[in-house]
C-alpha cells in the first residue's frame, strides 16, 4: 500500500444546476464532480480488483494549508481504475469556489496520502461564479446563503414560501426569521419585521400629531395657560397648532366685558395675529353670557422640541370661566405651495387687501411641487450614477469593498 500511486487523474464536471447556493437540489446530481483515476504501485501494476478505503480533501494550497473539505467513500477498483463522485458523500459548499481562487485535491487511499495534489480547473468553478453581471434569467432551487467575503462566515440567507404564495423570508445566520414579505396578504400583515425595526429615522416623511385638553379654568388679566404639548420635530417642517374652548363670562351692565384666546409657542405671551376675541358692550344686561371661541396658527418648526400653548385672558368681566379645552398639533414636513408668515394683526398695514387669485394660486402649487418632484429626480439619478459606478468597479476588480 505504501508504493501506490494514482495516474491518469481526470476531473469532470457531472451536472451543473446551482451557481449561487450551496444547498442541496430538488434532483439528484448537480453539485458533484466526477473523479476518475488509476491507482497502481511503484512497479506500475494495477491494485488487486477489490473495495478500497479512500479519502478526498480540498486545500487552498498544493502544500500544507487548512483542509477545507474531507469525504471518506469506499471506492472500488477494477484493473485499477476507479471513478467517483466528489460530493456524492459529503455535499461539496458552493461558496468555497467563490471564496479560493485555487482549491486542490489530496487523495489517501486507506492511511497513505498520495501527492502532489491535483489542482482543480475550471469544471469545478462551474459549481458557482463570483458575479451574476449580465444573467438572463434562470431558476434557482432552495435557498441563497450570503457568506462575508472576508471571513466566509453564514451571514444571512433567504428563503421562499410554498410555491405561487410570494412569500419570501430573509433569515439570519441561525436562521430565525428577521424580515418576511407574504405576497398572497394586504395591509400590515404582507410585511413582518423585527420587533422595534422601524424608528423615526425609517417614518421622517410621516405626518405626526399631539393633543391636551383641559377644563374649568378661571382666567385673571394676564395672559394664562391653558393647554401645551410639546411636539419633537424629526426634521424641518411646520407645526398647525389649533385650539377650542367654551368662555362662560359673567357680566355686568355698564362695564365693557372681554375674553381672548390664542395660540403661542411662548407661555407667557399671545403670538398676536392668532387671538380670537369676544367683546360684550357695556349695554348688555348684567347676565351670564357663554361662547364657544377657536385659534389656530401654522408655525415653521426645525427639527427638535418644541412646545406650543393655548393662552387666554379677560377683561373687565366680573369673572370668566373657560371649559372644555382642547388643543392640537398636527406636525407635516412638506409644503405643496408657498408658506406665507403668520397673519398680521388686525389693522396692520402689512394685511395685503388683495383679492384671492384661484388660478394664480393653482400655478404656484404646481410650481412648487414640479420643483420638489425634480429634487427628489435629482436625488434618485444620483444615486443610480453611484450604483453604475460601484458595478463597474467590480467588473474591473477596483471595487475598494472585495
Amino acid at each position: 500500500m505504501k508504493n501506490m500511486i494514482v495516474l491518469c487523474q481526470v476531473l469532470s464536471l457531472v451536472v451543473v444546476l446551482f451557481i449561487l447556493t450551496g444547498m442541496g437540489p430538488a434532483v439528484a446530481g448537480p453539485d458533484k464532480i466526477s473523479y476518475q483515476g488509476k491507482a497502481t504501485d511503484a512497479a506500475g501494476y494495477s491494485l488487486p480488483d477489490g473495495d478500497y478505503s479512500f479519502t478526498f480533501r480540498l486545500f487552498e494550497y498544493p502544500t500544507e494549508g487548512e483542509e477545507r473539505w474531507l469525504e471518506i467513500a469506499t471506492v472500488h477498483t477494477d484493473g485499477g481504475l476507479f471513478t467517483h463522485l466528489l460530493g456524492s458523500i459529503n455535499p461539496i459548499p458552493v461558496w468555497l469556489f467563490s471564496t479560493y481562487d485555487s482549491l486542490f485535491l489530496e487523495i489517501a487511499i486507506g492511511p497513505q496520502r498520495l501527492s502532489p495534489r491535483t489542482p482543480l480547473t475550471s469544471a469545478g468553478y462551474a459549481l458557482s461564479v463570483n458575479s451574476i453581471d449580465n444573467a438572463l434569467g434562470g431558476s434557482i432551487y432552495g435557498g441563497i446563503y450570503i457568506r462575508n467575503q472576508t471571513t466566509s462566515e453564514l451571514g444571512a440567507r433567504i428563503i421562499v414560501g410554498n410555491q405561487g404564495t410570494g412569500e419570501v423570508h430573509l433569515q439570519k445566520a441561525d436562521g430565525t426569521f428577521g424580515i418576511s414579505l407574504f405576497g398572497d396578504n394586504v395591509g400590515s400583515s404582507a410585511v413582518q419585521l423585527p420587533p422595534g425595526a422601524i424608528q423615526a429615522t425609517e417614518i421622517l416623511d410621516e405626518p405626526g400629531v399631539g393633543s391636551d385638553n383641559n377644563t374649568s379654568i378661571h382666567l385673571t388679566g394676564s395672559p394664562q395657560f391653558l393647554a401645551g404639548r410639546t411636539m419633537t420635530a424629526p426634521v424641518d417642517g411646520y407645526v398647525l397648532v389649533v385650539a377650542t374652548a367654551h368662555f362662560t363670562i359673567q357680566h355686568a351692565n355698564g362695564v365693557q366685558s372681554s375674553c381672548m384666546l390664542g395660540v403661542s409657542d411662548n407661555i407667557s405671551s399671545f403670538v398676536t395675529s392668532t387671538i380670537a376675541r369676544l367683546t360684550l358692550p357695556a349695554s348688555l344686561p348684567t347676565g351670564l353670557y357663554e361662547f364657544p371661541l377657536a385659534s389656530h396658527a401654522l408655525f415653521p418648526v426645525s427639527a427638535g422640541s418644541q412646545p406650543y400653548y393655548a393662552l387666554g385672558t379677560k377683561s373687565g368681566a366680573t369673572s370668566v370661566t373657560v371649559y372644555d379645552v382642547q388643543l392640537t398639533e398636527c406636525f407635516f414636513p412638506t409644503a405643496y405651495t408657498t408658506v406665507s408668515p403668520l397673519v398680521p394683526p388686525l389693522g396692520s398695514t402689512e394685511r395685503s387687501s388683495a383679492l384671492f387669485d384661484p388660478a394664480a394660486e393653482r400655478l404656484e402649487s404646481q410650481a412648487f411641487d414640479n420643483a420638489r418632484l425634480q429634487a427628489e429626480l435629482d436625488q434618485i439619478k444620483a444615486e443610480l450614477e453611484g450604483v453604475k459606478q460601484h458595478l463597474t468597479n467590480v467588473k474591473s476588480g477596483d471595487d475598494p469593498k472585495r
